[in-house]
């Protein structure tokens, strides 16, 4: 599936994706034209953490810790 979202460059960082309807857990990953935020790398793969509606923060692994974007 591939669809457009907002990233924010907060630490941790949020994922905005409208009615997104990505469990905790499920691997996802970015491809951009432009720049993405500071520690995140286009093509790799992160995990949906604390998923909402509209928005989720990311994890590098499967695990629950939450992937900063500032280091």
């Amino acid at each position: 599936m591939s669809s457009a979202v907002t990233l924010s460059i907060a630490s941790p960082g949020i994922v905005t994706w409208v009615a997104h309807g990505q469990a905790a857990g499920t691997p996802v990953s970015f491809a951009t034209t432009g720049a993405l935020p500071t520690g995140l790398v286009a093509g790799a793969t992160y995990y949906v953490l604390s998923p909402a509606a509209n928005t989720f923060s990311l994890s590098a692994t499967g695990g629950r810790r939450c992937h900063r974007h500032d280091r």
